[in-house]
């Protein structure tokens, strides 16, 4: 409800807490009373009446001592008119020595005494003072005489004393003897349902609900429960305190009670407020100076943090040695020596970290040109420099691997702009002059080939490049069954002789004597021998050989084809992989640069490989298979 964000809400149940806590405690002492006094099997009466005959001798015994004090008089020995007890002292024979004055009423009247008390006078032979002895006789020592005393109750409690405040009490135990636990259990529930209550609204505002701190959370933690604290100590003392006192103790402890409930459901309050802010811990003087000093020896060099450890180590050793008083000369010998080796062991670790500190910040700031300096180190240490170096090596040859694939990004740009634009260019001319009317009927025929063929061109390079890319990232379907090497060279040696001797090649075959069975798919496995035989005949030298050979070598099937390039191969074979890489760096014969770049990708689809190896002009593509068991 909106109502308890208000401030009449959270004051009613502030209220309402302090009110149950109250109701609890009460209940709490009345059960322990009521125990104590066993008032659930005593009836009130004789419970109110062993009460009253333990406190009757007490008060006779004062009056007594004061009639002795005052030497025996006779009489009225002094005057209570606003008490509910009066006495009368009488001796052996019946007469009154001492009564008080409102007792003397009594003293003419057949009155039944509340209680009688049997008085004896003992001298003391020492000193010769007198004791008041109370129903107890003596014989030994030096009696002064017997007395009796008889004390009359007015059971109306007409005036506010102990008596009536004690018959008063009972009535109100006996009457909530069984209604305590009741209000105990419903205090109990009521307190904790309200307490919830205000912690849950407290620094909250009633419009928005958005929290509104008090000015006190703005006070540090440590110091508030401080100031906090000793304002509730005041209030336990003063409580304290006012138990001591007759008449006004009573007040002073309700009082004194109530501030320090408040002043702790207060500190509650500002506790709740203080972790809705989630500034408990963290606005606190203690949190404030341990920060600051860790922030300071974080900025300080690994030496001085070194020597701060070591005087820190030494000042906790020494003062736990002299708490334990066995700080001996012998000891002290032997703390020395271990800390003299120990001290100048831990500031050279300190100069090592201290050092390859310094060389791994270098590596972070990206100077890489200087190799790091693994002198002067030993162990861990030397190791460590050593990787630190390794670190240094390795990222220059990242860096340079980084900048020769940026190239060769560009040059893939440069390359499929080239190869897309050179097709294009073409259909966009031809087909301006055939849309020209004053091109000759024979030219438009002629044009029209042109362009078909550049058309067909251009289609094949688009659709050598999707399979490329579908290829590299394996989405093609592979559908892997076994197969016979052996039957891939004789048809690409069906396929292609006739087209090698046309460019001026010898086609060379050298099958395995034995088939070899491995598991491919027939038709991307025909597309990997298409693209290197078509390669063959565009970049080999005429008037050459080619040889396609086949041999197992373990349990690998090795298929090789070998041609003398008739261009300089100037270029590794990881770059003669790329898409849009050819030996022909003019870029003037047929081709895209595709066909290996997709050879190899269709191989790893298989579970195979493919190897390029260049040695001069001599080129050589290597294929492997795994070779199934037969």
């Amino acid at each position: 409800m909106r109502f308890f964000l208000t401030v009449a809400g959270k004051a009613l149940l502030f209220l309402t807490v302090i009110f149950c806590v109250l109701a609890v405690i009460l209940s709490g002492f009345m059960m322990y009373v009521n125990w104590e006094e066993n008032i659930y099997r005593v009836p009130k009466e004789q419970t109110i009446r062993d009460d009253f005959r333990g406190r009757i001798p007490a008060d006779a015994s004062r009056d007594i001592n004061e009639w002795v004090a005052a030497g025996q008089p006779s009489g009225v020995l002094h005057e209570e008119p606003y008490t509910n007890l009066h006495g009368v002292l009488r001796d052996s024979r019946g007469k009154a020595v001492m009564y008080s004055d409102a007792a003397a009423e009594t003293l003419g009247q057949e009155k039944t005494p509340y209680l009688t008390l049997d008085v004896a006078l003992e001298k003391d032979a020492a000193d010769g003072a007198v004791h008041v002895l109370i129903g107890e006789k003596t014989g030994s020592s030096d009696a002064a005489g017997e007395y009796q005393y008889d004390a009359y109750l007015d059971t109306a409690f007409p005036y506010g004393d102990e008596y009536a405040f004690v018959n008063t009490a009972y009535s109100v135990l006996y009457a909530l003897r069984y209604w305590i636990y009741a209000i105990a259990i419903g205090g109990l529930i009521l307190g904790v349902i309200a307490f919830v209550s205000l912690m849950s609204v407290t620094a909250k505002r009633p419009e928005t609900e958005e929290l509104r701190p008090g000015i006190l959370t703005k006070i540090p933690t440590d110091v508030y429960l401080v100031l906090a604290g000793g304002i509730f100590a005041l209030c336990v003392a003063g409580f304290g305190a006012s138990a001591f006192l007759e008449g006004p103790g009573i007040a002073g402890m309700i009082v004194f009670g109530l501030a320090g409930m408040s002043v702790m459901l207060g500190i509650c309050m500002n506790i709740a407020a203080r972790i809705k802010q989630q500034r408990l811990f963290r606005h606190t003087v203690i949190f404030y100076a341990v920060r600051g000093i860790f922030r300071l020896i974080r900025r300080l060099p690994l030496i001085w943090k070194t020597v701060l450890f070591t005087a820190a180590y030494l000042l906790i050793e020494l003062i736990v040695l002299a708490a334990c008083h066995c700080l001996s000369a012998r000891l002290f010998g032997l703390l020395f020596l271990r800390d003299l080796i120990m001290i100048p062991l831990v500031f050279c670790i300190a100069v090592a970290m201290r050092r390859l500190q310094r060389e791994g910040q270098r590596l972070a700031n990206g100077d890489i040109t200087q190799p790091v300096d693994t002198k002067g180190y030993a162990g861990d240490f030397k190791k460590h420099a050593m990787d630190l170096s390794r670190i240094s090596q390795g990222m220059n040859l990242a860096v340079e691997e980084r900048m020769k694939s940026e190239r060769m990004k560009t040059e893939l740009i440069t390359n499929v702009s080239h190869d897309l634009k050179t097709p294009l260019t073409s259909i966009v001319n031809y087909a301006a002059l055939i849309a020209d009317p004053d091109t000759p009927q024979e030219q438009t025929k002629e044009y029209a080939e042109v362009l078909v063929r550049q058309s067909d061109r251009l289609k094949r390079l688009i659709e050598d490049l999707v399979e490329a890319s579908k290829a590299s990232t394996g989405n093609l379907d592979v559908e892997l069954t076994p197969c016979d090497a052996n039957v891939f060279l004789e048809q690409a040696s069906g396929e292609y002789g006739e087209r090698f001797e046309q460019n001026g090649l010898e086609l060379v075959v050298t099958p395995a004597p034995q088939p070899v069975m491995i598991r491919a798919d027939g038709r991307r496995m025909w597309r990997i021998f298409d693209n290197l035989m078509s390669n063959a005949c565009k970049y080999a030298q005429p008037g050459t050989r080619v040889y396609l050979s086949m041999s197992t070598w373990g349990t690998e099937c090795v298929m090789i084809l070998r041609n003398t390039s008739k261009e300089a191969l100037n270029i590794t074979a990881d770059e003669l992989m790329e898409r849009f890489v050819r030996a022909d760096a003019s870029r003037s014969t047929e081709g895209n640069g595709l066909g290996l770049s997709i050879a190899k990708s269709l191989a790893e689809l298989q579970g195979g490989k493919l190897e390029l190896m260049i040695d001069g002009d001599l080129f050589k593509a290597v294929l492997r298979f795994p070779v199934i068991a037969q």
